[in-house]
């Protein structure tokens, strides 16, 4: 009984605290949710019209990256320690466009330099950056296919807080565009208020309350979400 509904461009704040059902549902939707133990049991994913739940493996390999793709939470284990951050950002470029290695390292850097990064630091390796700048990476991985939706999964949690502030602000400008939807899962009400049009609040695996961001803020009724906003320092 969880429903949630996206239009184009639009951004949706999904709010709960750790093990509330947020990063579940976010890879039950990009098809990843571990099985077992996690299974789908009943309900529809649909994308552009299309049920995520139905349609064959080679389909949603098509979809994921190029249509949809996801910011992970932490960006010291979301890239390859061993590869070049060009070179992964290449990997994905031409895994769903058929175009040569030059044509897609060009493409690369050009992605790089939309995230703030400079185009020769294509050659470095991840751990020669730092935290908010693996985060840009991550970003302009996501952005490599120009896809129609990004579910982004608490991207600021483990950068401080004015780095959080970079990456959200250069998210939102990206966002705005490539014209693209998004998700942003976080447990942080100063984020939603940050980036989002609406939001859902999410306790124990149900939508407790549902609306656009200033309702929310202005007329929440549940007591998980007034919870929330009491535990945001003055």
């Amino acid at each position: 009984n969880l429903n949630l509904s996206i239009g184009h461009k639009e951004t949706l704040g999904f709010v709960g605290e750790t093990g509330a059902g947020k990063t579940t549902t976010a890879m039950t939707i990009m098809g990843l949710l571990p099985t077992p133990p996690g299974k789908v049991t009943s309900g529809e994913i649909l994308f552009d019209g299309r049920d995520m739940l139905k349609i064959s493996d080679r389909e949603r390999r098509g979809i994921l990256g190029e249509e949809i793709s996801m910011i992970f939470q932490d960006p010291m284990t979301s890239l390859n320690p061993s590869m070049k951050v060009g070179d992964q950002i290449v990997e994905m470029i031409r895994l769903h466009k058929s175009i040569g290695k030059k044509e897609a390292f060009e493409e690369a850097c050009g992605l790089l330099e939309m995230v703030g990064i400079r185009r020769e630091r294509a050659n470095d390796y991840p751990h020669q950056f730092s935290g908010g700048m693996k985060q840009r990476v991550i970003i302009a991985i996501a952005l490599a296919c120009r896809p129609q939706l990004i579910i982004a999964d608490e991207p600021t949690t483990a950068l401080d807080v004015t780095i959080q502030a970079q990456v959200l602000e250069l998210m939102k400008r990206l966002q705005k565009d490539i014209g693209t939807s998004m998700i942003m899962i976080t447990h942080d009400m100063g984020v939603v208020a940050e980036t989002c049009d609406s939001c859902a609040v999410i306790y124990a695996g149900d939508i407790v309350e549902y609306g656009t961001v200033a309702h929310i803020f202005r007329n929440r009724q549940h007591p998980y979400t007034t919870g929330l906003f009491d535990s945001i320092p003055r």
